[in-house]
């Protein structure tokens, strides 16, 4: 699939209840949602009516193995998640639900748009454990002080 410009959206560790089977969800705060989802050229004004509108705003995501999950993002009184198929990206990303082991583990969500869903927003899910994560980090850093590289802030139409 092409895939135009995507943009790291949001990385998230993972806290108890974003693993409760009970819950469902991945909790994005109001600061959250307007610091990576409102930015220029992220989500149209359509899309941001749809997160507001009764039911949310439906989405396909991918996980790192190409796999499809239908989410929906939605704001909720104050806050605002990514839920319907949460549960199934975890389980298809080995984490087990209920399980406190996964407590400190990263999330990663890129947003795109490409070609093959005409104009609709996608998303890519990347679960990283806490060891995965802090090998990550050490390497992000080391490249950063030998070439730094900005990341492109918009979304192609």
């Amino acid at each position: 699939m092409q895939v135009c410009r995507p943009v790291l959206v949001l990385r998230k560790p993972l806290v108890m209840s974003y693993l409760s089977r009970q819950q469902n969800y991945l909790g994005i705060t109001r600061a959250e949602y307007d610091r990576c989802f409102r930015r220029p050229g992220l989500l149209t004004a359509d899309e941001h009516g749809g997160v507001h509108g009764r039911g949310g705003l439906p989405l396909r995501a991918l996980d790192r193995r190409g796999v499809q999950h239908r989410m929906v993002l939605a704001h909720l009184k104050k806050t605002y998640r990514l839920r319907a198929g949460w549960g199934r990206f975890l389980r298809n990303a080995g984490v087990r639900q209920d399980d406190g082991g996964h407590v400190g583990d990263v999330v990663e969500v890129w947003a795109f748009r490409s070609p093959a869903w005409g104009t609709k927003l996608g998303l890519v899910l990347l679960h990283y454990t806490k060891e995965e994560d802090a090998q990550m980090t050490m390497e992000m850093s080391s490249r950063r002080r030998r070439s730094p590289c900005r990341q492109p802030s918009r979304l192609c139409p």
